[in-house]
């Protein structure tokens, strides 16, 4: 069987040579380092509503602790730490992938801290555990907290608000209505709720 190896190609004095990267210093006169980010971020919303978002986005979500509090270690790279009420601490070891993925955690968490009425609804979906776990059903129970009467047939959802009916194709997210400013709002409700259903 052939062994792969792996390292970085280094000349010197007319020789080539394969080293490991803490071992560049020896051969060059160049020196590796590593950049350790933290980053603080408001976030005064549930713990376990940022959780359930992430695992919405990433299939590894760890829960873990560090730094004597409760943290989330996100795709082995990125660590989401609750270090206070009022915010939370990013930590990564920089590099192009680990910025990435701290830049779309970033992104969510802004996201729910900018929505905390969509995100509540998010949360009491998932904290009771119950049979609404699509993205269309997680909608309508959303615009169920600003609309009466709210129906969902496949992917429609219709309501009516003061005698005026609303449909909503969930798919094409498109809204009928014949009222314009009601149908602002069930598009602004709309992108609020799908902003934390599908953050990226």
């Amino acid at each position: 069987e052939r062994e792969v190896i792996s390292g970085l190609l280094v000349q010197k004095d007319f020789k080539y040579h394969l080293v490991a990267p803490e071992d560049v210093h020896v051969y060059t006169h160049l020196t590796t380092s590593s950049v350790h980010q933290r980053q603080k971020v408001p976030f005064t919303q549930k713990f376990s509503l940022l959780e359930t978002c992430l695992r919405r986005t990433y299939d590894d979500v760890v829960e873990t602790i560090r730094y004597d509090n409760i943290a989330l270690h996100v795709c082995g790279q990125v660590y989401v730490i609750g270090e206070a009420r009022t915010h939370l601490l990013l930590e990564w070891e920089s590099n192009s992938v680990n910025d990435m993925i701290a830049d779309s955690v970033l992104a969510i968490l802004l996201q729910i801290e900018a929505n905390p009425a969509t995100s509540h609804i998010v949360s009491e979906a998932s904290e009771a555990n119950t049979q609404r776990s699509t993205p269309v059903e997680l909608t309508a129970a959303f615009l169920q907290k600003h609309f009466e009467n709210v129906e969902l047939a496949d992917d429609i959802i219709s309501f009516e608000h003061d005698g005026t009916p609303v449909s909503i194709n969930y798919t094409s997210k498109v809204v009928s209505c014949s009222k314009k400013e009601l149908k602002m709002r069930a598009e602004r409700a709309l992108k609020e709720i799908d902003s934390v259903i599908n953050p990226l």
